[in-house]
């Protein structure tokens, strides 16, 4: 499913340049000679049609995703009935159920769905004219998104060809970002573009982007999306920190706004503020050297939502799961060698293989040091000193600040 989803983002939803459309209509017309949009007119279909475009192997193929002669569609979940005899394509059930069933060995029925699936949106393309393409580009869902695709690169680690196209994708929005919505002199976002850049950037624009910038760089290892993720968060406190009562407001200053609101409960996004608050933690582990700082910023968004946090935590699923993670406690992993190194390969991957919420992952290439991160954390700087350009690749795991002894194969590293 990770990969389909990549393989659409990549071909309908990004611009020649690298940054990611907003979105697709939901409604649509169903064919070329209709005149009324229907709602999932592109990608639903009846049985019947089915039946038509895939003959013999039509059976096979409904029973894999979940296709009903009367369509899928809950009707409670459709109160204008415009899906009514529709199916949404799903996995309704394994390849290996569905081999089973027809008697069918795995392979083939693997290359039927493939094939069947080829057909389908070939006939598609031809016969249905595409949903509209809302092509304003925002800062805020591109920083989501770099955030997905830096956690697929991850997950799809041993499917080296997607998960390189991820990664290109990732860093090819934040080159986006960089070069048509963010001011290299000010430090300041700009909110979306279309045809240029739109009006200035808000908290979630900034809050965003940060938590897919530090996803990216330890996605790639790449030290300046973590040094850019640091430049926005001071630029984030500067214009959005309340230095009065503390916590983080939703808009940049602005005469023409009388109350500036701060608001923590997330909704069909996370709340900008909890995104926040969990790059506060993460940050005071990848610049240490501002622990105390990016701490009492981190407590201030606790203390003045602890009223709701109390009352209604399930409103602030985001905001707990940050507390969680830092009650926990975070433990940077920092990782010494040549990044190309099988050695270093097996280290990453060993760690890519857990889920570890409370995870901070820093590279150290003895030959091409984090200069300037380094700067800002003690504990690398000093690792930076001790380290032979020549070293043989080995992780260090870091709590409160004390680091263990090196770890110098996959087999000694125990991730609990």
């Amino acid at each position: 499913m990770a990969t389909d989803i990549i393989s659409y983002i990549s071909r309908d939803l990004r611009s020649p340049e690298g940054g990611f459309y907003s979105a697709e209509d939901a409604d649509s017309l169903p064919s070329n000679d209709s005149k009324v949009k229907k709602e999932g007119a592109f990608y639903t279909w009846t049985a019947s049609q089915l039946d038509e475009l895939l003959e013999d192997n039509s059976e096979l193929f409904k029973f894999h995703l979940g296709v009903e002669g009367d369509g899928n569609c809950d009707p409670r979940h459709d109160i204008q009935g415009e899906l009514k005899g529709q199916n949404i394509l799903y996995t309704a059930h394994t390849l290996e159920k569905t081999a089973q069933k027809f008697g069918v060995a795995l392979e083939k029925t693997r290359e039927i769905i493939d094939n069947s699936l080829a057909l389908l949106k070939e006939y598609r393309d031809k016969e249905r004219p595409r949903p509209h393409l809302d092509d304003k580009i925002l800062t805020s869902w591109n920083g989501l998104m770099i955030s997905g695709l830096s956690k697929a690169v991850e997950i799809l680690d041993e499917n080296r060809d997607m998960s390189s196209t991820a990664l290109k994708l990732a860093e090819d929005s934040a080159s986006f970002i960089r070069e048509n919505l963010y001011d290299e002199r000010t430090g300041e976002l700009r909110r979306s573009y279309r045809k240029g850049a739109g009006p200035v950037g808000q908290a979630d624009d900034y809050a965003f982007l940060i938590q897919g910038l530090l996803d990216l760089y330890e996605a790639s290892g790449k030290e300046q999306y973590a040094t850019w993720a640091i430049r926005l968060q001071e630029k984030q406190d500067e214009l959005f920190y309340d230095k009065e009562d503390g916590g983080y407001f939703a808009s940049a200053p602005d005469e023409h706004i009388l109350v500036r609101m701060k608001d923590a409960q997330d909704g069909a996004e996370p709340s900008a503020v909890s995104v926040t608050l969990h790059n506060l933690y993460r940050l005071a582990h990848f610049a240490e050297d501002r622990h105390a700082e990016y701490g009492a910023n981190a407590e201030s968004i606790l203390r003045t939502n602890s009223q709701l946090l109390n009352h209604a935590p399930f409103a602030l699923a985001t905001m707990v799961g940050a507390a969680m993670s830092a009650n926990k406690g975070y433990r940077q992993f920092i990782l010494i060698g040549d990044p190309k190194s099988p050695q270093t390969r097996e280290f990453i991957q060993k760690i890519r293989t857990k889920f570890i919420p409370n995870r901070v992952l820093i590279y150290l290439d003895p030959n091409n040091p984090p200069a300037e991160l380094s700067k800002l954390n003690g504990t690398l700087n000093e690792l930076i000193k001790r380290t032979e350009t020549d070293a043989k690749p080995n992780i260090r795991i870091c709590e409160n600040f004390t680091c263990s002894a090196p770890i110098n194969s996959v087999e000694e590293l125990k991730i609990d």
